[in-house]
């Protein structure tokens, strides 16, 4: 007798919890069905851009690809040969940015400047 009363209440609660998960289901469908419903590419395009744009504007500089890649380069070289890190250095030229990587260690300097963006 107490065994069954005992199965039945563990019964009910697992059936409540069941009830309470499918009612927090139908509450995120219909959370993200609005959310579809709601959804503007081109609002949310034009809010990127405006964080990019953001970004770009107050950022230092914005290396290249090629930049990107010869800065990498460096960074691995002179990483394995002598532990050292890397600073940037940026000098403001007419036309844009000059950009030489120097290693922490050996101070060996390397002009970076990739022109094809100025």
């Amino acid at each position: 007798m107490i065994l069954k009363w005992a199965e039945k209440r563990e019964k009910d609660k697992m059936m409540d919890d069941l009830g309470t998960f499918i009612d927090n289901l139908i509450n995120e469908r219909d959370s993200l069905a609005d959310k579809v419903r709601n959804f503007s590419k081109d609002e949310e395009i034009a809010k990127l851009l405006k964080e990019n744009e953001n970004l770009r504007i107050n950022s230092l500089h914005t290396l290249s690809e090629k930049e990107r890649d010869e800065a990498d380069a460096f960074r691995d070289e002179h990483w394995e040969k002598c532990k050292g890190n890397m600073a940037y250095l940026l000098t403001g030229a007419s036309m844009g940015t000059a950009i030489e990587v120097i290693c922490s260690k050996c101070k060996t300097q390397k002009d970076i400047t990739d022109i094809s963006v100025w």
